[in-house]
């Protein structure tokens, strides 16, 4: 009979790690990334320049789904205005945001001791806040609760549109939590996958050619239909099987001219079936072949049989810089002691990398580099 031990750490499963903590925020960002949206969300609450009602507001965006890489830009919000707005008008929304965060700048230029600049800059549906100092940006959205809605914040909300003059429909705060189940139901693995699509559109990528959200939209949609599979699957095998994915839905679409893929809204499809309706065909185009290059080195990767093959293949991916060749004694065993720890859960509720590693009773197959602990 054969004794059940812990696998042992193979492949790139350590690289997957570090690769991962490598392209987080850094200390520094994520203290700008805390200080600068509670600073907002406090003036908001409590100014009479607009009229706001409980719970005021809440984190959204990608820093707020904990999914955010490299520098952090900016932050997300949502703040909940009184009902009044919707006989007022998505203008004047927009508009009392706007003079009340134009206060809080000048508030902020008398209280702090630091000498801060905040520039203000519409934005379609939001207010952008340009803390220039530090090159941080905060994105405030006005929304507007649904009465009839019994999940409050958490449902489907009004957001002021400028262009359209309208209120159009939103689930940004539901999603978060949406989002969050959906990781758990996938061993912790969704948050590294998204985190690791962000950097490669980052790197392959310019800022318009495929909106951060469109991606993980069309990832979610993907994920729900079946078409990306967590399930007994290394977080390497993950990665090769959402771009391999994200290319058989989006393909067909190349043979018909200008035609767009259709990406429905994660929280409410039927009211908003296509998040990226302003996707300009040129840089869908661009995005494919882009598609097309990862999912060349990422089955390269995947079908490699020797560690360095696989390492090389990722590295032409996300670049050497940020995809380790090797992995330090120190960090080797610190990573070790993590895959074997048990699933932790972040401050949000959301399950976070890595689970334990497996237990097996028999010898497994001979190994690929997928990235997993396996026994022998």
């Amino acid at each position: 009979m054969a004794i059940a031990t812990r696998a042992p750490v193979q492949g790139v499963a350590l690289q997957f790690k570090q690769f991962i903590k490598n392209i987080r925020p850094k200390d520094k960002r994520l203290d700008a990334a805390q200080r600068y949206p509670t600073l907002a969300r406090d003036f908001l609450k409590r100014t009479g320049l607009l009229a706001t009602v409980d719970p005021h507001s809440r984190l959204t965006g990608s820093y707020g789904r904990e999914i955010a890489i490299h520098e952090i830009k900016d932050v997300d919000f949502v703040v909940c205005l009184d009902p009044k707005y919707r006989g007022l008008g998505a203008t004047r929304a927009l508009e009392d945001l706007k003079t009340a965060l134009d206060a809080m700048a000048n508030e902020l230029e008398k209280d702090l001791s630091e000498t801060l600049e905040v520039e203000l800059r519409e934005q379609r549906r939001s207010v952008r806040v340009k803390f220039v100092d530090e090159d941080f940006y905060l994105d405030v959205v006005p929304v507007l609760i649904r009465q009839e809605d019994p999940d409050g914040v958490e449902g489907t909300l009004d957001v002021p549109d400028r262009e359209w003059k309208s209120w159009q429909p939103t689930a940004c705060v539901g999603y978060s939590q949406a989002f969050s189940d959906l990781n758990g139901e996938a061993g912790g693995k969704l948050i590294g996958l998204m985190m690791i699509l962000k950097h490669w559109r980052w790197k392959w990528l310019k800022r318009n050619q495929a909106k951060s959200f469109w991606i993980e939209a069309l990832v979610v949609d993907l994920i729900r239909s079946g078409a990306i599979i967590f399930k007994d699957k290394s977080l390497a095998e993950v990665v090769a099987n959402a771009f391999s994915a994200i290319e058989n839905r989006c393909a067909p679409y190349l043979a018909f001219a200008d035609a767009k893929p259709f990406i429905p809204d994660p929280m409410i499809p039927l009211l908003n079936r296509n998040v990226a309706f302003n996707w300009e065909r040129g840089d869908f185009e661009t995005f494919m072949r882009r598609i097309d290059e990862a999912v060349t080195q990422s089955t390269k990767a995947v079908a490699a049989t020797t560690a360095a093959d696989a390492v090389t293949a990722w590295q032409k991916l996300f670049g050497d810089e940020w995809f380790p060749t090797t992995i330090e004694e120190e960090t080797k065993a610190a990573n070790a002691a993590a895959l074997a720890a048990a699933t932790a859960v972040s401050r949000t509720g959301a399950v976070i990398l890595n689970p334990g590693p497996q237990v097996h009773a028999t010898p497994t197959p001979a190994h690929k580099y997928h990235g997993e602990e396996e026994s022998r």
